[in-house]
């Protein structure tokens, strides 16, 4: 008798375990999950190159302290990853500028940059990286912890008609990504480069590669 009827009840328990055990799975969800716009929760991954490259632009369009953080994250820091960020602006650019020119663009010259960046247009942005037409091909190394990506780059402002986009950046980027753990690659050269139709002296003047304005903006100057 005994026997029998710790049976139900032992089931039941059981039963009831599998339930909880079930209900409990959520607890491995993202509490706050990733949001790419302009919400207020952002959990950036620089597993990858392109993953670096997706929040940048993701940071780019924030124009916001959380997309500044996404951007620069992407970024290696000398501090933390034992090599730092440096970008190299086209030669036609570096020579048509009459300013005072910076002795190294580092991480500490691009944070600066990004405000004066986002300040440029007062309307949202648009970032794409599309492919290098001129160079089509990346490059790894046989180690695998070194990477080349080959990218064409266009910043828009999005705007009211009759001009829903204004096209305020644009150039070439050959850019180097080494790997800094397991979970984590970073962006630590950028050659930049001019498109050769737009010229260093483009004819509509907001058509310029982000090494002019970088140049320009007012930082590491």
């Amino acid at each position: 008798m005994t026997r029998r009827a710790y049976r139900p009840l032992r089931a039941g328990l059981a039963l009831g375990l599998l339930a909880l055990l079930l209900a409990g799975c959520n607890l491995f969800k993202p509490a706050t999950p990733e949001v790419g716009g302009g919400g207020a929760t952002l959990l950036p991954n620089y597993a990858t190159p392109e993953s670096c490259l997706r929040y940048m632009k993701i940071g780019i369009e924030r124009k916001d302290n959380l997309g500044q953080n996404a951007y620069l994250g992407a970024l290696a820091d000398s501090m933390a990853d034992g090599l730092g960020f440096h970008a190299f602006f086209d030669p036609a650019v570096w020579n048509a500028y009459d300013g005072i020119r910076p002795a190294d663009w580092n991480l500490g010259y691009e944070a600066q940059f990004l405000p004066l960046y986002f300040s440029v247009k007062l309307s949202p942005y648009e970032m794409k990286w599309l492919p290098d037409e001129v160079y089509p091909y990346d490059y790894l190394s046989p180690e695998g912890d070194r990477m080349i990506l080959h990218r064409r780059y266009e910043v828009r402002a999005l705007q009211q008609a009759p001009v829903d986009t204004l096209l305020i950046t644009v150039g070439y980027a050959d850019l180097y990504f080494a790997r800094i753990s397991a979970s984590r690659w970073a962006l630590y050269r950028w050659e930049d480069r001019v498109d050769l139709v737009i010229g260093a002296r483009p004819a509509i003047d907001e058509q310029r590669t982000f090494g002019y304005r970088r140049l320009n903006a007012g930082a590491g100057g």
